[in-house]
């Protein structure tokens, strides 16, 4: 097939070759390291994957590493040895980024970048929120709605039945069916006593309601009280832009890159460190309390 003879082709172009492979210090996805003999190789997931392609066409490489360990956010970095053709190619993961897509090309996308937010645990507990926790804020303001036209609608609806069906049934006044649903809210009886199906169909459903709603409270509140829950300043991205919350990341990922095409979703932040992830988290998070975002595999290794 076409495919084949394009691979085939490749190899034939590529065996014996010497290529210069530029690469981002970046835990265990990207790196390098120097041997016994001054030689630099290259290390993580980035270098396995080249190591598969080196086994199939047959090439060879030398490592280099970049004056400033960036991407393309500045000078010095890979993105600038790629352009003045010093490097043939970068083994790194890089955000594909559509504004140097006129200097370089990209390989087709391996795996979908994510990323996890490291903070320091917060010390005051979420159950200083007391009785109104069980329930999200939008529930609590459409309780508050029903409450207050729950009983109209019930006088209109009584009113109306009574003057189309001309009967002797009793017709409650407007005051009576609004403290009917304010006492039924809290769990209290009443002294009306409805005679037509259209009354007690629209007294039992309102009795029905209040049932499961407080049902639902009681048992959230109860594990709410119960369990140890603590409330996170974040609960998406935009939140940390939004609330101009300061983050650190470290130096030569693919935030640095992006993050100035984002600036609000994430907004600025505080550094771009040059330290292990084991210093950030103990100097930056646990000391100064600032958020700490990183890669999923390396936080997860």
């Amino acid at each position: 097939s076409k495919y084949q003879l394009q691979l085939r082709q490749l190899a034939n172009e590529l065996k014996n070759e010497n290529l210069i492979v530029a690469t981002l210090s970046n835990e265990k996805l990207s790196g390098s390291r120097i041997d016994r003999n001054k030689r630099r190789y290259g290390t993580g997931i980035a270098f396995e994957l080249l190591d598969i392609l080196q086994k199939k066409f047959g090439f060879n490489y030398t490592v280099i590493v970049p004056s400033k360990n960036i991407w393309g956010s500045g000078d010095g970095g890979v993105l600038t040895l790629l352009k003045n053709k010093e490097a043939d190619l970068s083994a790194a993961f890089l955000p594909v980024l559509t504004q140097y897509t006129d200097s370089i090309s990209y390989s087709p996308s391996l795996d979908t970048g994510r990323w996890l937010v490291l903070m320091k645990r917060p010390r005051e507990s979420a159950t200083g929120e007391g009785l109104l926790a069980p329930f999200t804020l939008p529930v609590w303001i459409l309780i508050l709605v029903s409450l207050f036209i729950v009983g109209p609608i019930i006088y209109c609806l009584i009113h109306l039945q009574t003057k189309l069906c001309k009967t002797n049934d009793r017709d409650f006044s407007l005051s009576a069916c609004v403290w009917f649903v304010y006492g039924a809210l809290l769990k209290q009886g009443s002294t009306l006593n409805p005679i037509s199906d259209t009354a007690r169909l629209l007294f039992a459903t309102w009795w029905i309601f209040i049932t499961i709603l407080t049902a639902f409270y009681t048992a959230n509140l109860t594990a709410f009280l119960t369990l140890s829950k603590f409330t996170l300043p974040i609960t998406k991205a935009t939140d940390i832009g939004k609330k101009h919350l300061p983050w650190v990341t470290t130096k030569g990922n693919a935030l640095e890159d992006t993050g100035y095409m984002n600036n609000a979703t994430l907004g600025y932040p505080r550094h771009y460190l040059n330290f292990t992830d084991n210093y950030i988290l103990g100097e930056y998070v646990n000391k100064r309390s600032l958020m700490f975002i990183r890669e999923t595999p390396i936080i997860q290794h």
